[in-house]
């Protein structure tokens, strides 16, 4: 249950991804995901990037392993895997360029992601 919990935040904090670029254009992932999936809808190839397709896999992921009764560890790695590409390249982008807003936006997925790391060991020593 308590895998189930965090998988959720998991799935929730990658929703807040901060993005900045170029002159005054900024957005958080979910409303990107909101136009990405608009546009799937219209014209798939138009979205067809690694960037976009592999953490969008990564969420479909995570929310598989929340419905399914028993919850596998694979389909949380994979989802987490996925998802960090992303979230990743958010918080290098913005250590780099100084940008806390992108750099906080971060921090939340990547402490889950540890968090959940460190549960799902706690769960293999148990059994």
């Amino acid at each position: 249950m308590k895998l189930k919990i965090l998988n959720l935040v998991l799935l929730l904090t990658s929703f807040i991804g901060y993005l900045e670029w170029g002159v005054d254009q900024k957005m958080f992932l979910i409303k990107g995901e909101i136009i990405i999936f608009q546009k799937m809808l219209i014209n798939p190839s138009e979205v067809f990037h690694p960037l976009i397709i592999l953490p969008f896999l990564g969420q479909v992921l995570l929310i598989m392993s929340l419905l399914w009764q028993k919850a596998f560890n694979y389909l949380t790695y994979a989802g987490m895997a996925c998802i960090s590409l992303l979230m990743l390249i958010i918080f290098l982008i913005g250590i780099l360029s100084l940008n806390f807003k992108m750099i906080a936006s971060a921090l939340p997925f990547i402490f889950t992601a540890v968090w959940i790391l460190f549960e799902i060991k706690k769960l293999k020593i148990k059994v």
